[in-house]
């Protein structure tokens, strides 16, 4: 991955947060994240994935949804990510940022919500008007097939 790759998804991934509640580290992730997924797949995400954070109890989710003002010029779906902000606290420590294995370990589990959820967007499907085992075993392996490790639990 290259600085200036990271730096255009850094830049361009929608990102949503509360007014002056940006969660860089999510923001950072979900850039990292982009570069590593086949490009086909990293540009489906930017055009058709809104992302944001929220505590909620699941690790992710994704929503299909059109958005009404664009819903006459351009009908296609687009896919809200939300992902469980208290992983973005994981690799803190008694308020201190982690830096070891701890640390590693957070981070990929985020990189690894975020892809999975992205692999629910891009196949298309609610994850929960289908089978939950069929959906979610599709999904990650597509997370696998595009090199992302689930992490063990922390």
């Amino acid at each position: 991955m290259t600085n200036e790759m990271y730096e255009k998804m850094y830049n361009e991934a929608p990102y949503v947060a509360e007014l002056g509640e940006v969660n860089m580290f999510f923001q950072a992730t979900l850039a990292k994240v982009l570069t590593k997924l086949p490009e086909s797949v990293s540009k489906f995400a930017l055009e058709r994935c809104v992302f944001t954070s929220m505590p909620m109890g699941a690790a992710g989710v994704t929503r299909e949804a059109i958005l009404p003002e664009r819903a006459m010029v351009d009908p296609h779906k687009f896919y809200l990510i939300i992902v469980d902000e208290v992983l973005s606290r994981l690799h803190e420590h008694r308020g201190r940022i982690s830096r070891g294995e701890r640390a590693r370990r957070s981070i990929q589990r985020l990189e690894h919500v975020f892809a999975h959820e992205i692999a629910h967007a891009c196949m298309k499907k609610d994850a929960y008007l289908a089978l939950p085992e069929d959906v979610e075993a599709e999904a990650d392996r597509l997370v696998a097939e595009w090199g992302f490790v689930a992490p063990k639990e922390l």
